[in-house]
């Protein structure tokens, strides 16, 4: 049995998730929502869905926390289901259960073995968030993803070993 995409999540691994359990869904990639400059990553029209994967510039520059807030305003406004992933957090049993199958998704296979949290080397970690990224954050971890909560803090707490407090974990002002 496949799993439902392997690795570490990407916008381009979400867009596969999205068309092999929407396979119906229409899912529109990166083009401008209709009368408005917005690209989000995924609409779905069928769905009345926006998807967006939040890469690491949603959590460290302000500017994009702040046009955020404003699209995802306005697409709620105008009657859309706003779907969003930060790249901390992979797709697992849990997270479809909780944000994909409410939405009609059905699904039997396995999903990614990854583990949530700051695993790859590359990724940016908390340190280097804005305070508004921090807020956001913050905001996701204890709210919308606080099923994943333990396993992004242990991630924090391996890299804080890996590499030292002060380059995971912003210090206090």
């Amino acid at each position: 049995m496949t799993k439902l995409y392997e690795g570490y999540l990407t916008e381009e691994k979400l867009g596969k998730v999205l068309n092999q359990l929407f396979p119906d869904g229409g899912w529109i990639h990166n083009k401008a929502f209709p009368g408005y400059r917005f690209r989000p990553d995924y609409r779905s029209e069928k769905y009345k869905t926006i998807a967006e994967y939040n890469g690491h510039l949603h959590y460290t520059t302000a500017k994009a926390v702040l046009s955020d807030r404003l699209r995802y305003e306005l697409v709620t406004e105008l009657g859309y289901r706003l779907l969003t992933v930060p790249y901390f957090v992979q797709i697992d049993r849990q997270f479809f259960y909780r944000f994909l199958q409410p939405m009609g998704a059905e699904y039997g296979g396995e999903f990614t073995d990854f583990p949530q949290g700051f695993i790859s080397e590359a990724c940016v970690l908390p340190a280097d968030f804005c305070m508004l990224g921090l807020s956001r954050f913050k905001h996701e971890v204890n709210h919308e993803f606080r099923g994943h909560l333990e396993e992004i803090e242990l991630s924090l707490q391996r890299k804080c070993e890996e590499l030292g407090t002060e380059l995971v974990m912003p210090t206090e002002l």
